[in-house]
């Protein structure tokens, strides 16, 4: 609005507009108005006018900056504006319990403890309310065993993964997980093969002859082919 002037106001601090001229300035200056804002900066720019307009609804003072931080514009005047109009108002904190359990007697609560028949309470009671009462705490519960559950089994599937990976170049790492899968590092008592069982070392011997006497013989047995000779 660089065709607009501004003079002092009748209360020797805010400024008023002459020279407003358009719809648009006039719509403006009436909204001005109806906020009751006064404009307080009277320092022209390079150019001789006022581009930077100051509004407030309370007294404020605008000086020309004497040391700008940057090199000023020269439509735009650096300018210091000082406000002592605002007040701050502290939050008041609310009211909450403090436990000072420093002070608390751990005796007198060990004893009332001691004192419960945590046997007959618990049978008495379902899971949802084995705690304060309240169907929460079990909802929580079935939410921590899905997680807990959904890890072990992530966990689990990367452990499988690994021990695959590593059984050509590190088949011991195979065995002990077969080896911790299994309930005994025992021989079991007694051995089948085929149709035939037998408590007997000898006899459980001569299975195993028998088994890697198979393979060894199905290897050694030589191959024939036919072979079909034109008609």
């Amino acid at each position: 609005m660089p065709n607009i002037t501004w003079s002092l106001s009748d209360d020797g601090h805010s400024f008023s507009s002459d020279g407003v001229s358009g719809t648009a300035q006039k719509s403006f200056f009436h909204d001005v108005g109806c906020c009751n804002l006064s404009q307080y900066n009277s320092h022209l720019n390079y150019n001789n006018v006022i581009l930077d307009l100051v509004f407030s609804n309370n007294e404020v003072l605008v000086l020309a900056s004497s040391d700008p931080l940057v090199p000023e514009d020269p439509n735009h005047r650096a300018l210091c504006i000082s406000a002592d109009f605002v007040q701050l108002h502290a939050l008041s904190s609310s009211p909450y319990i403090k436990f000072v359990y420093n002070c608390g007697d751990f005796t007198a609560i060990s004893n009332e403890l001691d004192n419960i028949d945590w046997a007959k309470e618990f049978s008495i009671r379902s899971l949802q309310d084995a705690k304060y009462n309240n169907l929460c705490d079990y909802e929580s519960f079935i939410l921590l065993r899905e997680r807990a559950k959904a890890l072990e089994r992530e966990m689990f599937t990367d452990y499988i993964a690994r021990i695959e990976e590593s059984i050509v170049k590190n088949p011991k790492a195979f065995w002990s997980y077969v080896k911790s899968k299994k309930q005994s590092n025992c021989y079991p008592a007694v051995f089948t093969y085929g149709q035939h069982s037998s408590g007997n070392g000898d006899e459980i011997c001569n299975y195993f002859c028998d088994y890697f006497n198979s393979f060894c013989t199905i290897l050694a047995a030589p191959l024939t082919a036919q072979v079909r000779t034109p008609g």
